[in-house]
């Protein structure tokens, strides 16, 4: 489906004469990759609606920018990616909420660290399917080093106003960071 209004739209375009033929495939790709993302956007606001909306907001900020430089995993369907990243924002509401209820911060506090920290280290993710140049991997590293930094002022200054809200947006750059080893070590397994 998500194939077919792809290309419904890229043929629009192309009799419009607002995009060149000979990109229709480079279209139908962007097509498909906005429109899961939307998608995707769309039904975590949904799922966050039934606890509070700004949970939802808060992971979307916290999880896509860094998705976008850093890299990591990535499943091979677009309906996969909906479904993981749907995933993703609900395991990291329940481990927040565990966290918090069950006062479990100072357990795993400094294995997201150590995640963290390896993400900071090791960003960007080198994926076979996409190669980029030096250029574009230095420039995505310095873009993830400016995100981590945000990021690390913003839950400093939300861990004295809302732990919850902290505990997620830790939850959620630790899950990246998982997310990214498991990039990493994807990418290592093709290449030998």
């Amino acid at each position: 489906m998500l194939l077919n209004i792809s290309k419904y739209l890229t043929n629009y375009f192309v009799k419009k004469h607002i995009i060149e033929f000979d990109k229709t495939d480079i279209f139908i790709y962007g097509f498909q990759l906005t429109l899961s993302t939307f998608a995707s956007i769309i039904s975590i606001l949904a799922l966050s609606w039934f606890t509070d909306i700004i949970y939802g907001i808060i992971f979307l900020l916290f999880f896509m920018p860094i998705r976008f430089c850093a890299g990591g995993y990535h499943a091979n369907t677009y309906h996969k990616c909906y479904i993981y990243t749907n995933l993703c924002f609900i395991i990291t509401m329940l481990f927040s909420k565990l966290a918090l209820q069950y006062h479990l911060l100072h357990i795993y506090l400094p294995s997201a660290l150590l995640g963290i920290l390896y993400l900071w280290w090791k960003a960007p993710c080198r994926n076979t399917n996409n190669p980029l140049s030096e250029i574009s991997l230095y420039k995505n590293k310095i873009h993830a080093h400016t995100v981590l930094i945000i990021y690390c002022l913003i839950s400093i200054i939300t861990y004295f106003l809302n732990v919850f809200i902290f505990l997620l947006e830790f939850d959620t750059v630790f899950l990246v960071s998982v997310l990214f080893i498991i990039g990493n070590l994807e990418n290592r397994h093709e290449t030998s």
